[in-house]
């Protein structure tokens, strides 16, 4: 009786590792994806939440859930988002943007984070966070951008023109023709009708400092 058990308990044990053997690899390839959140860690008045669990408009105040799909606007005021993977939004009055994706999945799958940005002036603050292909993007008129580990500036202005400012990190901006640039800490990056340009900046010699930006605009690198 006790071989029978033991060869039962062998069989189990076996079964078990396979499942969870398939659940990590479904989960590294994608297939298994939960959907997160973010939370509005401050908003002053004038910031309206609708889409995602919020059915009709109601206004963000701190301390509110958001889900994936939710539509930020900050008309007549400004708010900062935490999402799940610790990254942060913060929207200047007049701007608008979308929570499009937040995905993750078990047993350390990547993290998916996309935003839909609409409007306005957002500070976005991506933390290199999760592992493996997890992604950090952003859209914008005519391109997307992304990148992990990198804090920039995104304004839209009325015209549907995108200026990009990186603070920090990498970004890699790609136009919907798909022409791309890699930004660095530093460069500013515009999108005019999906032609993305950066700045032809020569780097100074070492011990020399920096002497200013030419303010001379290139064409766009790469057909990736």
């Amino acid at each position: 009786m006790g071989r029978r058990d033991g060869h039962r308990a062998t069989v189990l044990l076996a079964v078990t590792l396979a499942v969870l053997a398939i659940v990590w690899a479904w989960a590294q390839q994608g297939v298994l994806r939960l959907a997160r959140g973010a939370v509005v860690s401050a908003a002053s008045p004038g910031v309206v939440l609708q889409g995602g669990a919020a059915s009709t408009p109601v206004a963000a105040t701190p301390g509110v859930r958001l889900r994936e799909g939710t539509d930020v606007c900050a008309a007549q005021g400004a708010a900062t988002l935490a999402l799940f993977d610790g990254s942060t939004l913060e929207l200047d009055v007049a701007a608008e943007a979308r929570l499009s994706e937040l995905r993750s999945g078990p047993l350390g799958a990547p993290c998916e984070v996309a935003i839909e940005q609409r409007h306005g002036r957002v500070t976005y603050h991506a933390t290199p966070g999760c592992r493996g292909r997890s992604y950090f993007r952003v859209h914008v008129p005519g391109a997307r951008l992304a990148g992990r580990g990198a804090r920039f500036v995104v304004a839209i202005d009325a015209a549907g023109n995108t200026r990009i400012e990186v603070r920090e990190g990498a970004l890699q901006v790609v136009g919907a023709g798909g022409g791309q640039v890699v930004a660095q800490a530093g460069d500013t990056v515009r999108v005019v009708e999906g032609i993305v340009s950066l700045p032809l900046v020569p780097r100074p010699p070492l011990g020399m400092g920096s002497r200013g930006r030419s303010g001379v605009y290139g064409p766009v690198v790469g057909t990736g």
